[in-house]
């Protein structure tokens, strides 16, 4: 693609009985032409606060297009917990909320005189990312604590233990932990024994090296 043009796209999915469903169409563009003015998102904190899809919404009302979202971390509440960015049932889950895809409903009360008058409207976010990329960075939020299946998602992310501290633990207790000394359980006990960001890194591909220029 030359620089500042966009392609079109769209996207089918064909189920196991053959049907297939398919998007609206979506237009991106890759590198933006020399002195080409850009419209950049700058944002953070979503974790499904109420207000997170009427923000989205009032951007694709008032800005329009956009040429890429910068998100500076805290993308979620809890990474492990799918529902939070694909369909958590408040309507407010990530990816909805930047694809016009959110439902939720807003509750306000407004008070007249003697009287209070309450009214509910329903945010859907707004479509960005279908025609802008998404770069996000990892906050805390994006880290999980130690794995443990025993212990609710919840609890698991407020378990937090450094690597150095789980593969110094493996190291005093292999023969306990791993006596055939395989590579692949040591290095699955040293993840599920400290932080890590494997769903984030799962969800988004992260850079291994430089762009070519």
């Amino acid at each position: 693609m030359a620089a500042g043009e966009r392609l079109q796209y769209f996207v089918r999915s064909i189920n196991d009985g053959g049907e297939a469903v398919e998007s609206d169409t979506f237009s991106l563009a890759a590198l933006p032409a020399q002195e080409q003015p850009l419209r950049i998102l700058l944002t953070s904190d979503h974790q499904l606060k109420p207000m997170t899809p009427a923000n989205m919404q009032k951007i694709a009302e008032t800005v329009g297009a956009l040429d890429a979202v910068f998100f500076s971390g805290d993308l979620q509440n809890i990474p492990d917990r799918a529902s939070e960015w694909f369909d958590d049932n408040r309507g407010s889950a990530f990816f909805p909320g930047l694809q016009g895809n959110a439902d939720y409903d807003l509750a306000q009360s407004r008070q007249q005189g003697d009287s209070t008058y309450d009214t509910t409207t329903t945010y859907r976010g707004g479509a960005l990312i279908q025609n802008a990329p998404l770069f996000p960075v990892i906050g805390n939020h994006e880290v999980m604590g130690r794995y443990n299946p025993g212990k609710s998602l919840g609890s698991q992310f407020n378990d937090p233990r450094p690597r150095a501290v789980a593969e110094a633990l493996y190291e005093a207790n292999a023969d306990l932990y791993n006596p055939s000394g395989d590579p692949e359980i040591r290095a699955q006990w040293i993840e599920d024994n400290s932080f890590n960001t494997t769903t984030y890194e799962e969800i988004f591909t992260l850079p291994r090296r430089r762009p070519c220029r």
